[in-house]
């Protein structure tokens, strides 16, 4: 779904959020970025309250150095997962993994290993 004026709806904004500045006929300018640690949200902070928005191009660059930028986030925190809103970005993405020591369950019982796996709507 595109805008009356060829551009993806939110794209522009996304880009914002992500560091893009200049555009030409709704596409972006080359620009060199380095790969990023992003700010995650506390408990409590008002976007962790709001519904996200939907992903229309999961596609899109803006959204493929999203999803670099939010895996290098999580290595940085040691998490086990990670949604957009919690970096500030108001979209349907999250990203999660189990690790097999972390998959060990209290009882002893053996528990599957969960891969990366990257969700977006």
């Amino acid at each position: 779904m595109k805008g009356g004026d060829g551009e993806i709806p939110g794209l522009k904004r996304l880009a914002g959020l992500l560091g893009f500045t200049r555009f030409t006929r709704g596409r972006r300018k080359a620009i060199i970025r380095a790969m990023a640690i992003l700010k995650i949200a506390r408990m409590g902070h008002p976007l962790l309250k709001q519904v996200a928005e939907a992903v229309s191009d999961p596609r899109a660059p803006e959204i493929g150095m999203l999803v670099e930028d939010m895996i290098d986030t999580l290595a940085d925190a040691a998490g086990a997962g990670l949604a957009a809103p919690q970096v500030h970005v108001p979209l349907r993405l999250v990203m999660f993994h189990v690790s097999a020591a972390r998959a060990h369950r209290e009882d002893g019982e053996e528990a599957e290993a969960c891969p990366f796996t990257v969700l977006i709507n």
